[in-house]
């Protein structure tokens, strides 16, 4: 097990941060396939380790980690968006969209697990 994600769990029961349980190797694999993606050893470590936060929890950065479940292709997370900017052209712009999948609230500062576009390779 991570060291680094044991350490970030402890950290958030210490805040009495609700977390959700880890998710199943079933569920990686799922989501693996799904977007036709190989999820780093140390981002699998974290998602079976603690799923995320529950839904409502924010730590004090204010940064709030979705589980397994919010991370989505970029066609799904942005191709709708027509705010500022605009983002509906990225799903046929960017090469093989569907296989790139974007977490928007794993901070940089993770960098260990930090993953903002995953793709296939």
């Amino acid at each position: 097990m991570n060291a680094l994600v044991e350490s970030l769990k402890s950290h958030w029961l210490e805040k009495r941060i609700r977390i959700q349980a880890g998710a199943s190797l079933d569920q990686i694999k799922s989501f693996e396939s799904h977007y036709q993606v190989c999820l780093p050893q140390d981002l699998r470590d974290y998602f079976t380790t603690v799923n995320g936060m529950e839904k409502g929890e924010i730590d004090e950065e204010l940064f709030s980690f979705l589980p397994l479940e919010g991370v989505k292709s970029i066609p799904e997370e942005l191709g709708q968006f027509g705010g500022i900017p605009d983002y509906r052209e990225i799903t046929r712009s960017l090469p093989d969209a569907r296989r790139w999948v974007r977490n928007r609230r794993l901070p940089d500062m993770f960098c260990g697990l930090c993953y903002q576009a995953l793709r296939r390779t």
